[in-house]
């Protein structure tokens, strides 16, 4: 009886090299079944390179027949099909575990460089990120983060790092500072992704901006575009790098504005993490990569499928400076007033900067000081906390003041319950460590 193509490779396997009289007992009766122990000597005898006796043969059989590898009917031997199928889950485990520990397997690695020549910095920083891969496996994603030391060659730099990666996807920002194993300073630092593209894949969108839209116009073409690309193939999770703080746009940003139509604009969103770029406090420009360009006002979206595990996971370092919450009056996205919130009490309304300085703990003068570099101030001394809206969470920070009216780098409105926060470093590295933490154990709790 001849077996089915798909056989074939089963008895390929067991054929192959050299096979002890078991093995090629077990590959004669995959081809032909069933077989009397005569016809099974001629087989097992003739294949092998040492002549055996019928004796030998016909004792092997029995003791196949005894562990459950062989079927007995009639005087005839042929392979168990509970054996067989046995087989097949073994391999197919196997073959599970083995594509899992090298094909499935993502590497990603980290490189840093500190060279003047922009293109220099960019290939050397690429070159030792590359240079860790342990496994032959094609680059997916490089994200590139540089410091604003090198002004204005920044498709320079790219060069450099694509003179090493080729036409992997890549994205990045200006930052206010880089990250390899510990804090770095105007350098440029490489990260690399590289996996089987089954197993992870990335593509890199730029979402060009309208000045109008940082006073919250909205992003209907940008959600066109990024709705074109990823038509009917959505990602598993996406990255996302925004432009940063500067003073041309009166320290405003898109991210919120951006982040909250993106929520209501695709129906299931898929779940985002990424930053705001930054030019090392500087506040005056800020550039986002994208392949071998670099934008100043551009949004760059990176999607990414992958059938690995993931998880992504949000914690802020911020807790109430009080007990107290107040009540927001908003006037041309300035914050005008507050009042006190008491249960059952009447509201009494006082100028926002007034409030604000007394729950901060600070002065004016030290206020209007802190407002350019108030993630710096905030951080080191919380001169100038944030405002926390009750509920959703969502923080902002000073950054404008007319009179007693103060602007947000969010926006408020009417209505509007917050508390003011304060956070410390100890608070951010917590929080961090949590996040991460977080994250690890959601994907260790996945299916």
């Amino acid at each position: 009886m001849a077996v089915n193509s798909g056989d074939g490779a089963f008895v390929g396997l067991l054929a192959s090299g050299r096979q002890d009289a078991r093995s090629r007992a077990i590959s004669a009766l995959a081809v032909k079944w069933p077989l009397t122990a005569k016809q099974l000597h001629s087989v097992v005898s003739k294949d092998g390179g040492k002549e055996l006796t019928y004796q030998a043969v016909h004792k092997l059989a029995r003791q196949m027949a005894a562990d459950g590898t062989l079927a007995v009917e009639g005087g005839s031997y042929a392979l168990d099909l509970g054996w067989v199928r046995q087989l097949k889950d073994f391999g197919a485990s196997a073959e599970r575990r083995y594509l899992r520990e090298s094909s499935g397997l993502v590497e990603s690695a980290a490189g840093s460089s500190v060279e003047r020549s922009a293109f220099e910095a960019g290939k050397e920083a690429a070159s030792k990120a590359v240079a860790q891969l342990r496994r032959r496996k094609p680059l997916q994603l490089v994200m590139v983060f540089a410091s604003s030391a090198f002004g204005a060659h920044y498709e320079e730099l790219l060069r450099g790092v694509r003179s090493v990666t080729a036409g992997a996807p890549l994205a990045g920002c200006t930052t206010m500072g880089e990250i390899n194993n510990g804090a770095l300073h105007k350098t440029v630092t490489v990260g690399v992704v590289a996996a089987d593209e089954s197993v992870f894949s990335a593509v890199s969108i730029a979402l060009q901006l309208k000045p109008g839209q940082y006073s919250r116009q909205g992003f209907s073409g940008a959600m066109d575009q990024l709705g074109e690309e990823i038509a009917g193939s959505p990602p598993d999770f996406g990255l996302v790098f925004f432009p940063g703080y500067s003073k041309a746009n009166g320290m405003k940003v898109v991210a919120p504005s951006f982040l909250g139509e993106f929520a209501s604009r695709f129906s299931t969103p898929f779940p985002l993490a990424g930053c705001l770029a930054g030019d090392y406090w500087a506040f005056e420009k800020t550039t986002q990569f994208c392949g071998r360009h670099a934008l100043a006002d551009a949004i760059v979206f990176v999607g990414v499928k992958t059938s690995l595990k993931f998880a992504i996971r949000r914690q802020h370092g911020y807790k109430p400076a009080s007990k107290r919450a107040y009540e927001l009056r908003v006037r041309n996205q300035l914050v005008t007033e507050m009042a006190l919130v008491s249960a059952g009490g009447k509201k009494v309304w006082k100028p926002a900067l007034d409030v604000y300085l007394r729950e901060a703990g600070t002065s004016a003068a030290e206020l209007k000081n802190s407002v350019p570099l108030f993630i710096r101030e905030l951080i080191a001394r919380n001169r100038s906390p944030p405002i926390t809206r009750a509920v959703d969470g969502v923080h902002g920070y000073p950054t404008f003041l007319e009179g007693k009216a103060i602007m947000f780098d969010n926006a408020f409105f009417d209505g509007d319950v917050v508390q003011l926060s304060k956070t410390s470093t100890g608070d951010i590295l917590e929080a961090t460590r949590n996040a991460v933490s977080g994250a690890m154990r959601a994907c260790r709790t996945q299916p």
